[in-house]
């Protein structure tokens, strides 16, 4: 922390400590005007109060409604100054370095006291309750209460094999090698942490965890497909999980914070650097999400069943099928592959891999960086439009002998079997011919 950014924080804590004596000199003025008057009730009025004369004599009211209008407003004050104090500067290289290396001693620690732990305790199952008890080796005692040192983690499974801990063969020709490798991991642990935390997030909002009062333990509702089921979902822990109650409430707060935000928003409209990286944020989602749903289109393909008169859905990956629809897929704008299709735009996709140069990075000016958005949006419009008009002149049918779609053309009376092209650059969903 430099000098500027001391002696502004010594001068927010002088001006605190200045306003809580005004708010307590405050209090104990309406403290004794209360117990001295306890039948008047006074609310504080919002208007400036009125200056009487030195003969006059003084309205006590007026002098209680301006003394809880100042109290209100220093309680703001002091509120504005520790929500500033509560701010943490940014780290200098340095202090940045000996969180990092304090962060990984502390974890190197945790996990050496888990091992010891896990070399302690043992855990098992009742068979009458089903619940978990743990067993101290060398106390020779049990208790249903999980080891406070274990955290959110679980005991090892004496069963598995054991693994092998990897000895790290690198060999670095250079200090700027060696430094550049560990920012190179730092920033996949994060990313990785990062995701994780996401993905934990992601499954506490659909599940809930309901106690069951006849076997004595937590059940797990599906909110999105409504199942239940007694095994605990991957990659959470009870303590990520919340009851109906907790949840219903969290989702309101979640939708008033919403709700403040978008009422500042409106209030206070963004400069031209926030709406530019708002702008690019937005860019970026879509970019992202588009890729990822090209992914998710190159793994699944669907397959007609003539007998149900139904479409399945066919992991390649892991030789699942399933009846629903994936659930990144289920919007209107984007389809499922038949096998042929899927096969033939795989085939397209790895000649333009292997086609492809590498480009080079380009730094955009202010002025291109614009251009460039207004060309993005006016294609995105224009995409729209040529969609629209996709849907009106192609439908899509089924062979009843061979289960496989083909295509009409409404103009043209023409019919094939593979999608036109301006249906796959579009990623259009066309109605189908009842």
């Amino acid at each position: 922390m430099n000098l500027n950014a001391l002696c502004r924080r010594h001068h927010l804590e002088q001006d605190a400590a200045e306003l809580k004596l005004l708010l307590a000199d405050t209090q104990a003025f309406l403290a004794h005007f209360s117990s001295s008057f306890p039948g008047e009730s006074v609310q504080p009025r919002a208007r400036a109060p009125v200056l009487q004369p030195a003969s006059s004599p003084i309205d006590f009211k007026q002098a209680f409604a301006t003394a809880a209008t100042i109290q209100g407003t220093l309680r703001g004050l002091l509120e504005q100054i520790h929500a500033q104090l509560e701010q943490k500067p940014p780290l200098t290289h340095e202090e940045a370095l000996a969180k990092i290396q304090s962060m990984w001693k502390l974890r190197k620690a945790r996990k050496q006291l888990k091992a010891l732990v896990g070399e302690v305790y043992a855990s098992f199952q009742d068979p009458t309750t089903g619940q978990t008890y743990y067993y101290n080796k060398q106390t020779k005692q049990t208790q249903w209460t999980k080891p406070l040192a274990l955290g959110k983690g679980s005991l090892p499974d004496p069963n598995a094999a054991p693994r092998k801990a990897k000895l790290a063969t690198k060999v670095f020709a250079s200090r700027e090698e060696q430094e550049l490798h560990a920012v190179a991991k730092l920033q996949a642990m994060a990313r990785t942490h990062f995701a994780r935390r996401h993905m934990r997030k992601l499954i506490s909002s659909v599940y809930e965890k309901i106690w069951d009062a006849g076997t004595q333990r937590f059940y797990y509702h599906n909110t999105k497909t409504k199942e239940v089921k007694w095994e605990k979902p991957r990659w959470v822990n009870d303590e990520d999980l919340t009851t109906p109650r907790t949840r219903y409430e969290q989702l309101q707060q979640e939708a008033q914070r919403e709700r403040r935000k978008a009422e500042k928003l409106l209030k206070a409209p963004p400069s031209q650097e926030e709406a530019a990286r708002m702008v690019q944020r937005a860019y970026r989602r879509k970019t992202g999400f588009q890729n990822l749903l090209k992914l998710c289109r190159a793994v699944y393909e669907r397959i007609y069943d003539p007998e149900t008169e139904r479409f399945y859905y066919h992991n390649t990956r892991t030789r699942e099928t399933t009846w629903e629809k994936p659930l990144l897929l289920r919007g209107a704008q984007s389809d499922v592959f038949t096998p042929r299709t899927r096969e033939k735009k795989l085939q397209m996709l790895k000649a333009a891999i292997n086609g492809k140069t590498p480009r080079k990075l380009r730094v955009w000016s202010e002025e291109e960086a614009a251009t460039r958005l207004q060309g993005l949006y006016r294609a995105k419009k224009a995409k729209e439009e040529l969609g629209a008009r996709l849907v009106q002149r192609f439908k899509q049918a089924i062979d009843p002998s061979s289960g496989q779609v083909y295509y009409v053309d409404l103009l043209t009376q023409e019919v094939s079997w593979d999608p036109p092209a301006l249906l796959l650059r579009a990623h259009v969903q066309i109605e189908t011919f009842e």
